[in-house]
């Protein structure tokens, strides 16, 4: 059913869960692992399958995130706030009468996928480390501009290319063009890369600005059905 499947895109709608190796900048001086891990942003991300907004604190253990998915006349959106280690769930536009609206407890410990839900170990809801992590090269257009090419193969997911996905691209992940570019602090403010078939885009924002997030009361238990989900 493709209602079905637009709730598993939306569930699993993450970044790039973490590579093997170090971020590595995408110009020298600019350590771009610095401005995602010791500072707040916000960030928007932009594909074929929808959109993820949000932001995050690193440093204060915050996060506020909403994916939203359309499938034909049906909008599916998920909310994702992150508290203090505590993080919780809410879904609408579901034809679920039990879980559209309600506020859902998410036990992080129970998700294999890095990522799932905005949830990262490496505070990275959109996965942008791993992807830096998996530049192979790089030039300069000017203008705080970069172009170059990134092997998809050392990611798992970046936004709603998932790991099925790249291996069906094959040889053709190998070599995925992007377009960056930094602001005068070197923090990376766009990434765009073009993998076969869509544009997905992040862009970030808002460096040290405060993401507040009052956790929501009387969360339920998330069922064990949507764990089975998130981990595929």
């Amino acid at each position: 059913m493709r209602l079905v499947r637009s709730v598993v895109v939306v569930l699993c709608l993450s970044a790039c869960a973490p590579s093997s190796g170090t971020g590595r900048a995408l110009h020298p001086g600019s350590g771009l692992d610095v401005g995602f891990t010791r500072a707040s942003y916000t960030f928007a991300m932009t594909a074929n399958e929808g959109g993820y907004t949000g932001g995050i604190d690193p440093a204060a253990g915050t996060l506020d995130a909403t994916v939203t998915v359309k499938d034909g006349g049906r909008t599916l959106t998920i909310h994702t706030l992150g508290a203090g280690g505590r993080y919780f769930a809410r879904l609408t536009g579901t034809p679920l009468p039990d879980v559209e609206g309600v506020w859902f407890a998410v036990d992080a410990s129970r998700l294999s996928v890095d990522g799932s839900l905005g949830i990262s170990v490496t505070k990275d809801p959109t996965g942008i480390r791993g992807l830096v992590a998996a530049v192979t090269s790089v030039q300069s257009r000017g203008g705080g501009v970069w172009r170059g090419t990134a092997d998809l193969r050392k990611v798992t997911n970046w936004g709603p290319v998932t790991r099925s996905r790249i291996a069906q691209l094959g040889d053709a992940a190998r070599v995925t063009h992007f377009e960056a570019a930094v602001d005068a602090a070197g923090r990376m403010t766009s990434m765009r890369v073009w993998v076969p078939g869509d544009v997905v885009t992040a862009t970030y924002a808002n460096f040290g600005a405060r993401v507040p997030v009052t956790a929501p009361s009387g969360a339920r238990p998330l069922p064990d059905s949507f764990y089975a989900l998130l981990n595929l």
